[in-house]
């Protein structure tokens, strides 16, 4: 048994070292605090120990297991898969089973659970507002893979009244928050977004850029900006595929903010 475990371990290092989301030229966008891999005989994986900067939970967050990879529920928006790849960054190593908590509001500022907000109007002056519907699209959670990695079908963010577009993101081991995230996009991509019909038709209220955003800019929201790959047709953005990896402390535990 001894010698089973044992070559269980190798095996299982050896191939998620060998994947190549872990490869030399898969960099960050991000160097907020860097831990030294090399300690662990491990600089070619320099960029998986980035910690990933922290942000706040925010008000809408729902605790349910909603575990599934396409959220869309029928949504209407320019599809987006999202990948993400979470590390160890004490050990420059993947974390395997930790539970990932998405959400983001759809292409109008709704944010599921919460429709009776009106996204064009300043938010409600409660701290932690209840669940008022029975509505849950583009929410799901899933368990990292052995590379440490989620995918999720969504959709790219709409926007709403005083925030940047985003995605919410949220790290469980063993039943404690270690990790709290808000994923940005690039100003670019954004204002093409801004210019088909299901974002911005009928819309009372302009879109916040990203430097406009108080959580954006006090929470390096810059270091936070997801990779994209972007696939057009006829001129116009057809779908795109997001991407990052984040650095987390698998020991550290968050006390979740509602603040809007």
């Amino acid at each position: 048994m001894v010698v089973l475990a044992l070559l269980f371990n190798f095996v299982f290092w050896y191939v998620t070292l060998a994947h190549p989301q872990f490869g030399k030229r898969q960099l960050l966008q991000y160097n907020s605090t860097v831990i030294d891999c090399s300690q662990f005989n491990r600089q070619e994986y320099q960029h998986t120990c980035v910690m990933a900067p922290e942000a706040i939970e925010g008000p809408y967050f729902i605790d349910e297991d909603l575990y599934r990879k396409n959220i869309t529920e029928g949504k209407r928006g320019i599809p987006m898969d999202l990948h993400l790849v979470f590390t160890n960054a004490k050990i420059c190593f993947p974390l395997h089973e930790a539970k990932v908590y998405v959400w983001s509001c759809d292409s109008r500022g709704y944010y599921s659970g919460y429709t009776r907000f009106n996204p064009d109007s300043p938010p409600p002056s409660e701290d932690k507002p209840p669940v008022g519907d029975s509505e849950r699209f583009l929410r799901g959670v899933q368990r990292t893979n052995l590379f440490g990695k989620v995918s999720f079908e969504s959709i790219i963010p709409g926007f709403y009244y005083g925030r940047a577009v985003h995605v919410h993101v949220e790290v469980h081991i063993h039943g404690k928050v270690v990790h709290i995230a808000q994923l940005y996009f690039d100003e670019k991509l954004l204002e093409n977004v801004e210019n088909t019909p299901e974002y911005s038709e009928g819309r009372k209220v302009n879109r916040t850029k990203n430097e406009e955003d108080l959580y954006y800019t006090r929470d390096n929201g810059k270091d936070s900006i997801v990779n994209t790959k972007v696939t057009c047709k006829d001129g116009k953005i057809e779908r795109i595929e997001a991407s990052m990896t984040l650095g987390i402390d698998p020991d550290h535990e968050r006390i979740p903010i509602y603040e809007f």
